[in-house]
């Protein structure tokens, strides 16, 4: 549905912080999916003798970034800012050459914020999850080309 060039135009970041590879399929100001490919390259993958994993706090970054894409259109002047999260819980350990698929959903809106909560996934096997993500929406100085 997006791919990198239009994921771009949605979020300012950029790699290496770039999370999200593809959104898959969306419900402006109710749901997201998507997905980040996982490879040897990431510089933030754990490396443990010859396994490479992601660490679960990077998965949760991946699944804010999502909410981005809950927004009907990019915005040049509008950022989207993780703020806080709660009950955050880990599971398995994605490796390098795995699809971590991505979903984000608003559960609410509350001046400024959009809460609600995310998952990350792994051919079903959960990877990490938070409720109560709060995504700060904002004025943003700056472009998404930047």
């Amino acid at each position: 549905m997006l791919d990198v060039g239009d994921i771009r135009k949605w979020l300012p970041h950029r790699y290496p912080f770039l999370m999200v590879d593809g959104v898959t399929d969306r419900e402006p100001g109710r749901w997201t999916t998507g997905y980040k490919h996982l490879t040897q390259s990431d510089w933030f993958l754990v490396r443990e003798g010859s396994e490479a994993y992601l660490p679960g706090t990077i998965a949760l970054e991946g699944i804010a970034q999502m909410a981005s894409f809950l927004y009907p259109r990019p915005m040049d002047d509008l950022g989207f800012l993780l703020a806080s999260l709660g009950s955050a819980r880990f599971g398995y350990r994605a490796r390098a050459g795995e699809r971590l698929d991505l979903r984000f959903e608003l559960l609410r809106r509350k001046t400024g914020f959009w809460i609600g909560h995310g998952e990350a996934r792994v051919d079903g096997a959960l990877v990490a999850s938070a409720r109560d993500i709060a995504i700060f929406v904002g004025a943003y100085r700056g472009t998404a080309e930047g």
